[in-house]
C-alpha cells in the first residue's frame, strides 16, 4: 500500500471525488501499465494475492469452527 500511494511518482491516482486530476485518462492508463511490468509492481502483486489467499483460508476455517461452536452452544441451551 505505501508504495502504491507514496513512493511510485508516475501514476495519479483518480478518485470519484478528486475533480483535480492532472493526469489525463490514456496518460494515466500508460503509467499504470509501465508499473504492472515493472519488477516492484509485480513482485507487490503476487504478495498480496499470496496474502489474501492466505487470510481467506484462514477466516473460512474460523468461519467453520465459530460455526460449530455456535450449534454446540445452542445445544447446550437447550438441555436446559
Amino acid at each position: 500500500d505505501e508504495f502504491w500511494r507514496y513512493e511510485q511518482n508516475s501514476y495519479e491516482f483518480n478518485y470519484v471525488a478528486d475533480l483535480n486530476s492532472y493526469q489525463n485518462e490514456g496518460v494515466a492508463k500508460k503509467e499504470l501499465i509501465k508499473l504492472l511490468k515493472s519488477p516492484t509492481g509485480r513482485n507487490i502483486l503476487k504478495i498480496d494475492v499470496r496474502r489474501n489467499n492466505f487470510m481467506i483460508k484462514r477466516l473460512s476455517r474460523l468461519k467453520t469452527n465459530l460455526g460449530e461452536m455456535i450449534l454446540d452452544l445452542e445445544k447446550i441451551l437447550n438441555e436446559k
